[in-house]
C-alpha cells in the first residue's frame, strides 16, 4: 500500500504545524521532505521557500516508532532484572 503526500500550495505560513523546512524551492521537494519524514499533507510557501507539515503523521510511522520505544523499554527492564540477581 503507498501512501501518497498530499502538497498543497498556500500564499501565507499556516497557524498550526509540527515541522517546517526552509530552502525547498519545488512542489516536488516538498513530497519528498514529506515522504521522508512520514507527514500525509505538507503545506508549500514557494515565496519564501518553506514547506509545513501537518500535525497529523502516518499511522504506519507512529506504530514503528511505538514498537522500538517498547523494544528499547523491555531491553533495559530485562538488563535491570538481570543486574539485580
Amino acid at each position: 500500500m503507498i501512501n501518497k503526500i498530499k502538497v498543497e500550495v498556500v500564499k501565507t505560513a499556516p497557524k498550526q504545524f509540527t515541522d517546517m523546512l526552509a530552502g525547498i524551492r519545488t512542489k516536488e521537494e516538498a513530497k519528498n521532505w514529506g515522504e521522508k519524514w512520514g507527514f500525509t499533507v505538507v503545506y508549500f510557501l514557494p515565496t519564501r521557500e518553506r514547506v509545513y507539515a501537518q500535525r497529523m503523521r502516518k499511522v504506519s510511522d507512529q506504530a514503528k516508532t511505538l514498537e522500538t520505544k517498547s523494544v528499547r523499554l523491555t531491553a533495559i527492564a530485562q538488563a535491570a532484572i538481570e543486574r539485580t540477581r
